[in-house]
C-alpha cells in the first residue's frame, strides 16, 4: 500500500481542494478521497500552540496516511458522497418544512 506524506499546510473547501501540491503520493489518490480522509483525520493533534495556531511543516512531515487502491478509493468516495448528497437533500426538505410551519403558523395566528 502507498503513503501519503504531507510536506506543508493544506487548505481545502467542500469541492476544490488547494494545496495538494505539498503532497507526496497522491498520484495514487482522488481528490475526493483526499478531502474526505482529511475530513477525518484528527490533524489537531499536530497543531502548533501560540498566538496563532496551525499546522507546521515540521509537524506535518511526521504525518502517513496508508490509502487503498484506487478502484477501492473510488468505491468509497461513491459511497460517502451518496451520504452527502441524502443529507443535502434531508437539510433541503428540513427548510421547506420550516417555511411551511411558519406560513400556517402565521396564517392560523393571525385574527384578522
Amino acid at each position: 500500500m502507498p503513503a501519503l506524506t504531507l510536506d506543508g499546510l493544506l487548505q481545502f473547501s467542500k469541492d476544490v481542494l488547494y494545496g495538494i501540491n505539498g503532497v507526496t503520493g497522491k498520484e495514487f489518490m482522488s481528490q475526493r478521497f483526499l478531502f474526505y480522509m482529511l475530513q477525518n483525520a484528527n490533524l489537531n493533534q499536530y497543531k502548533t500552540q501560540g498566538a496563532q495556531p496551525g499546522l507546521s511543516v515540521s509537524k506535518m512531515n511526521e504525518v502517513r496516511f496508508f490509502i487503498p487502491s484506487l478502484p477501492e478509493q473510488q468505491r468509497i468516495v461513491s459511497i460517502l458522497d451518496t451520504f452527502e448528497a441524502s443529507i443535502a437533500n434531508l437539510e433541503q426538505q428540513l427548510a421547506q418544512r420550516e417555511r411551511q410551519y411558519e406560513y400556517y403558523r402565521n396564517k392560523l395566528l393571525t385574527f384578522e
